[in-house]
């Protein structure tokens, strides 16, 4: 299993969904794809669904609330704590929470995620910091974080490119980048805010 990146950048307060896969090319842990899709409504109701994230041929549902505000210094907040099941090869249950931060052009965004499943529990966590460059490039680094039941932790740093093209996100990340363990990340994600027509506009109180 591997950890994969969980975008979480503060948004307006809109109905928005996205999608994510992520594949790490020659690396045995990861054989199989990791998508992830999601859900967020205007009134911060928040809902995720994973396959292949916890473990292979596994699936991931959780759900959660958003809370989030701005200050008068120009930072903006969110946090969503969310809990949930998986099933598969791993089975039990997840809690979670996402944390987003922005200021004028930086980002930070983490997630933790602690599942004491029947077999192996584990906790893991996703740290980045970054910001853009221009309209269609970001740069960042990051740093992912995986215990397991009777093996401890491993810590793994790392540097990501990211280029956008007609709302499509090619993100590129290289942990490890100093040493023998080195290892790429790569994948494509997508993010839709969705909102309502004229008609419901106009028909709203």
């Amino acid at each position: 299993m591997i950890l994969t990146l969980i975008t979480y950048h503060p948004v307006p307060a809109q109905s928005h969904t996205g999608f994510e896969q992520y594949y790490c090319p020659g690396s045995s842990l990861a054989a199989a794809p990791v998508t992830r899709v999601w859900y967020a409504t205007a009134g911060k109701s928040y809902i995720e669904a994973r396959y292949n994230y916890d473990a292979e041929e596994n699936i991931g549902l959780s759900a959660g609330k958003q809370f989030g505000g701005t200050n008068a210094k120009g930072w903006y907040w969110t946090v969503t704590p969310t809990a949930g099941i998986v099933t598969g090869s791993c089975q039990g249950f997840s809690l979670g929470a996402n944390l987003g931060l922005r200021y004028k052009n930086w980002n930070f965004s983490s997630a933790a995620q602690f599942t004491p499943a029947k077999g192996e529990g584990y906790a893991c966590s996703w740290s980045e910091l970054g910001r853009p460059l221009g309209n269609n490039a970001y740069l960042g680094a990051a740093l992912q974080q995986d215990c397991r039941t009777g093996s401890g932790c491993t810590l793994s740093p790392g540097l990501t490119a990211q280029l956008s093209v007609a709302g499509w996100t090619v993100p590129l990340y290289v942990f490890n980048p100093f040493d023998k363990r080195v290892l790429l990340l790569m994948g494509v994600t997508r993010e839709w805010v969705l909102q309502k027509s004229n008609a419901n506009q106009k028909n709203a109180p």
